[in-house]
Order: C-alpha cells, then structure tokens, then sequence
C-alpha cells in the first residue's frame, strides 16, 4: 500500500497532515482491492507458448479502468479539499489536483512494480489513463463549493492565533509570570519570528514550521518552561517578568 504524498508546497497544519495521511491510506485501500484485480500478466500472454498451453488473449477494459482512476482520483481531492487551506483559492484546489494526479501515477507505478508482475497499462497507455484524470480534476478544481453549513454542523477549529493565546495564558497562570510569545518560536527551533507569526496568522509555512509549532503548543507547562528557560540562558535573555 503506498504511502501518500504530501505536498510541502501546500499549507497544511498539524493534525489534518496526520488525518489527512490516514484518510488517503483507506482510499488507496478500497481502490487498490479493484486495480489489482484488473492486472494483466502481459509476460504471460505474450510467450505462454513457452511456459504453458495458450491461453485466450484477455480483453481490454479502458472504460472500466478509468472509471475506477477517476473515482479514486476524486476521492481523494474532496479528502485533499478539507485539509488543505486556503481551499477557496483556485490556486490551492490546482495544487491539490496536481498532487492527487501524481498520486494517481504513483499508485499505478507501484501496482504494477509488485512481484506478481501484471500490468494495468495493458488496458490504456499511461499518458492517456492520466489525461483522463488530470481533466476531471480541473473540472473539480474550478466547480469546486464550500460544504453547505447547517445547524448540525459541528463548530469551526480555533485559529492558530486563538491556540497560541490560549496557550501563552496557561503558561503564564503556572509559572505566575509573563512569558513572551517569543518562548514559542524559540522551544520549536526558530532564531527568528518569520515562520511563527504566518503560522499564528493562518498564512501557509512550510511543513517542518506547522509540525515544530504545534508540536509545542502541545507541550505541557513545566516541559515547555523548563525549554525556554535553557535557551534564555545560553542566551542571556529574561525568561519570564513576574506580574505587578
């Protein structure tokens, strides 16, 4: 089964690049049960004179292959369109559509490198298996609507931004003291605060940045102090100003 690629160019932040992951790994799941069932053993068939009676030359299935590959394809950019953002930029949703088509050929490359051999290029040429895709996903891509909201819904995620204050204000009530938003970026192993104030505004960073910043805004209080407290040694800064 074939590990999903994740696209670094794409904003994504850290628990949907987890979910995301998972949910590609059950499509792949559920289409790959039918591609491989559609292989060819074009090996066989061309010299099974030699290795065994003659066989029937098999039909080929282009409709019913695409068919699956579209599906597959579409499953996966509407998994792609709930986790990567900003999604209601067009731009965004093509990204997305050329990852899903890399995926695509990734599945189909790996399907047919397998050790029982076969082939699925036996129904259609690769070039033209992708070109069916990569055009029902530009229709996607430019069709594409947010999911309607009902009552029912389940609310929004907090923003970044309202995850750091968060945060900052329950550090803050265990250490007794103001800490600055400064400690953030520097337990997640920036020198600068150029990545962390696009990640606290929701603007793309790269994968590295969400994975460091979320990765300490789960810390627990003590951990995360006892961090920022080494590295304003090393650097002679305050780590903390006690509250008047």
């Amino acid at each position: 089964m074939p590990k999903p690629q994740i696209d670094f160019a794409l904003a994504i932040r850290g628990d949907d690049y987890e979910a995301l992951q998972n949910e590609w790994y059950e499509i792949a799941k559920k289409y790959w049960s039918q591609l491989l069932s559609m292989r060819v053993d074009v090996i066989d068939r061309d010299l099974g004179s030699i290795y065994r009676d003659p066989e029937p030359t098999p039909p080929q299935r282009p409709i019913t292959l695409i068919r699956i590959l579209q599906e597959y394809a579409l499953d996966l950019f509407d998994s792609g369109s709930h986790h990567y953002y900003p999604v209601e930029e067009l731009l965004t949703r093509q990204n997305i559509a050329r990852l899903v088509e890399r995926e695509i050929a990734s599945s189909i490359s790996k399907i047919e490198g397998g050790p029982n051999g076969g082939r699925l290029t036996y129904h259609a040429s690769l070039e033209f298996i992708l070109a069916q895709v990569r055009e029902l996903l530009a229709a996607r891509a430019l069709d594409w609507k947010p999911p309607s909201k009902t009552a029912d819904s389940t609310p929004m995620e907090r923003s970044n931004e309202e995850m750091i204050t968060s945060f900052i204000s329950k550090v803050q009530r265990h250490a007794k003291a103001k800490v600055p938003k400064t400690a953030i970026w520097a337990v997640a192993g920036y020198k600068d605060r150029t990545q962390f104030e696009r990640f606290q505004r929701g603007e793309r960073v790269t994968v590295r940045a969400m994975l460091a910043f979320n990765s300490v805004l789960a810390m627990d209080c003590e951990r995360f102090l006892g961090a920022w407290r080494k590295i304003s040694a090393s650097r002679k800064l305050p780590t903390t100003k006690k509250r008047e």
